[in-house]
């Protein structure tokens, strides 16, 4: 390990997530600017398929937070996922300030059904 990955590995991340204290089925998403901030709101992730499991869905969340934090390289496998997941992106940064994305789940056979909405208040490191 080079002491700059070192250094890399004790940075604050920008994001990070929490259960919803008010719907057992999503997760807020925080955002903390700097290291004397309290990590603030700026958006969620609610699971609309009553069939999936919270736990994987906490996974794909922390997928979410690896790739808002810049850090694809955490992105963790997810196991027992059938079928292919798909998204859409519905807001356009010209007209908003919220980052909207549906995901959808195709299994084997049939139509995709919406799995997920994400929503996050965005900048210019989100749209970029």
């Amino acid at each position: 390990m080079k002491h700059m990955d070192f250094n890399q590995s004790t940075e604050l991340p920008r994001y990070s997530y929490a259960r919803s204290p008010v719907n057992e089925r999503a997760f807020l998403i925080l955002l903390q600017e700097n290291a004397q901030d309290n990590a603030e709101p700026v958006g969620d992730y609610t699971v609309l398929d009553r069939d999936e499991d919270i736990l994987l869905a906490e996974k794909k969340v922390m997928n979410l937070i690896s790739l808002l934090n810049e850090k694809p390289g955490k992105v963790i496998q997810l196991d027992g996922v059938e079928g292919r997941t798909h998204y859409n992106v519905i807001s356009n940064p010209q007209e908003t300030e919220e980052l909207k994305v549906i995901f959808y789940t195709q299994k084997r056979e049939g139509v995709s059904t919406e799995n997920a909405l994400f929503r996050v208040k965005s900048d210019e490191t989100i749209w970029n």
